[in-house]
């Protein structure tokens, strides 16, 4: 059995394990807690599970990936920073009211999309100039 089926298995196993322990654990607690928790780690296994079948055989990281994922990382800073300047004048000048939780939400979501968006975009490129 190769190492990665060891491995994938093993943390199956772990998250399994860690749900169970959870659900007994919690029995007094909101079950909405309890369920936001379980569905987490049952998101991250399913996402886990994706990625380990779409690599294959093929290393999980590499120096062009690395620097790839860097060149992103960088590209949804910038993306991010003028987001940021955007909001700031969209509030000072009161086009439209937003709360914190809206602008940290929004933050996020450009953040995590750019930053993926920008990899994928670069994978399919090939390289970074």
């Amino acid at each position: 059995m190769p190492q990665d089926k060891r491995i994938l298995w093993l943390m199956v196993r772990l998250a399994l394990l860690a749900v169970i322990v959870l659900a007994a654990v919690w029995r007094g607690v909101n079950s909405i807690s309890a369920s936001m928790v379980i569905t987490m780690i049952i998101a991250v296994l399913v996402a886990w599970f994706v990625r380990w079948r779409r690599m294959g055989e093929l290393p999980d990281r590499d120096e062009r990936t690395k620097k790839l994922g860097a060149y992103a990382a960088t590209y949804s800073w910038l993306l991010t920073l003028v987001l940021i300047a955007a909001l700031f004048w969209v509030d000072y000048l009161a086009v439209v009211k937003l709360t914190v939780m809206q602008v940290l939400g929004v933050t996020l979501i450009v953040m995590v999309l750019s930053q993926n968006l920008f990899r994928w975009h670069f994978l399919r490129r090939g390289d970074v100039e």
